[in-house]
């Protein structure tokens, strides 16, 4: 099921799909002022199935706003009164960003899950210092003493290449 009204930006949309027991809503948008009653609308829908969980993937949101945020929380309230589970899933880089650890573990945010096909052998999962998530790394560049030996081993994000962290 997809969702818009008359009021929402026309690349705006909401879909909701079963998933074995629970529901996946898709964003797809800004979410702000303007969208936000679309979402509360769709997980009004959702909400009525009593499914046991419901994930909000928030991965094709390039803004969010704090008004969007109040809402999620909300939200995660109305689904435990309704013993349901209400997670975030898969943040875009821009979301993540506006995420601090306790708005992360309150509304138990999920990144995607680690692709393995296609990924090089050595890979470790880290949080990027450029893109604030946990990515595949591989090795980088080493920063060597004087004497020759290693000090550090950087590591090399695999999504926005140019972040390095400390493996």
């Amino acid at each position: 099921m997809t969702t818009t009204n008359d009021s929402t930006p026309s690349d705006f949309w909401v879909s909701t799909q079963a998933v074995d027991t629970d529901t996946v809503v898709y964003v797809n948008g800004d979410l702000d002022l303007a969208t936000v009653p679309v979402l509360e609308a769709a997980l009004t829908a959702c909400l009525r199935t009593s499914p046991p969980a419901i994930a909000v993937d928030l991965d094709q949101v390039p803004f969010m706003s704090c008004l969007a945020i109040r809402s999620l929380l909300d939200w995660r309230a109305r689904a435990a009164a309704q013993s349901s589970l209400l997670r975030v899933t898969r943040p875009s880089r821009a979301v993540d960003r506006l995420l601090t650890p306790d708005l992360r573990r309150l509304l138990l945010v999920e990144h995607a899950p680690r692709a393995t096909v296609g990924v090089p052998t050595g890979t470790r999962v880290l949080e990027c210092i450029e893109c604030r998530r946990h990515t595949d790394h591989v090795k980088g560049p080493t920063t060597r003493r004087p004497d020759g030996r290693v000090l550090l081993q950087w590591w090399t994000c695999l999504v926005c290449v140019e972040g390095h962290t400390i493996g």
